[in-house]
């Protein structure tokens, strides 16, 4: 039997076929068709596979907009905005990372008056109990490091500034 190629009845028979979540919208951009949205992996999976099948000559099939929101996905991200804040830090060097059987592992170099790592896991929805971390003392040379250590140093009267 016959099956138009024609973008708009590609998009009917992935929508039938595929079942896509809510979140995702189909569009036709030129001769592709691009899913946007969020989806669990799962159906990720299944229109890679519907992608790959699809026939020569016709619209490619572009999931690169679809966002995976499966539980490990946004475990993930959470732990990399996590690392991101750490390295913005001052006076904190990561000099690793990696997750492990559903626990967090970092490690690196942190001056006695930068940000404590562990406040810093407020408000990122990863879990405080999962991450450990291990950080080996070092003097940064971050100007205001600087002037805090000489001030608590020298003691200079209030005069000086």
């Amino acid at each position: 039997f016959y099956q138009s190629l024609d973008p708009k009845f590609v998009v009917k028979r992935l929508t039938a076929s595929l079942y896509p979540p809510k979140s995702v919208r189909f569009s036709i951009v030129e001769n592709r068709i691009v899913a946007e949205g969020e989806a669990p992996d799962t159906w990720i999976d299944r229109a890679r596979a519907a992608a790959r099948q699809l026939s020569v000559g016709g619209p490619e099939f572009d999931i690169s907009k679809v966002r995976d929101v499966s539980p490990e996905a946004r475990e993930a991200e959470h732990w990399q905005y996590y690392v991101a804040r750490l390295e913005a830090q001052s006076g904190i060097i990561v000099a690793q990372q990696r997750t492990s059987g559903g626990q967090f592992y970092i490690s690196g170099l942190r001056d006695p008056l930068a940000a404590d790592p562990q406040a810093l896991l407020s408000g990122t929805q990863v879990d405080p109990a999962r991450v450990h971390s291990q950080w080996q003392f070092y003097q940064s040379l971050d100007p205001k490091f600087v002037v805090k250590r000489l001030t608590a140093s020298l003691s200079p009267p209030k005069s000086v500034q």
